[in-house]
């Protein structure tokens, strides 16, 4: 399954590529996502709980990052294993602060993939 999303932010892509690159507080705006080790070049160890309904998972598994900063444009692949019921799961987001508008750069506004 496939998921795109898009959104704009009044903040300029270099302060939000900033951001980005700081792992631990991407994983403070994710609700049930926790880094809890550095395994080096840019792989951490991770938890992700999730809930549906009467459903719930804990993950924990291995978190890959890869940074292009000539594009300011990265990558997040992850994979885990619930302990409770053997569950596996992974998932891969991309993101890339863009600005778009057309005039005065001033007046454009950031858009995020």
């Amino acid at each position: 399954m496939e998921i795109e999303k898009s959104f704009e932010l009044a903040y300029a892509p270099e302060l939000v590529w900033d951001a980005l690159a700081d792992v631990h507080l991407v994983a403070e705006c994710l609700p049930g996502a926790s880094i809890i080790g550095d395994l080096g070049q840019d792989r951490y160890k991770g938890r992700f709980s999730v809930k549906l309904g009467p459903l719930a998972a804990a993950f924990e598994g291995e978190v890959a990052i890869e940074r292009r900063p000539d594009e300011r444009a990265g990558t997040v692949s992850g994979k885990g294993i619930d302990k409770g019921s053997s569950s596996r799961a992974s998932a891969r987001g991309s993101a890339r602060p863009v600005r778009q508008g057309g005039g005065d750069p001033r007046d454009r506004q950031p858009h995020y993939h």
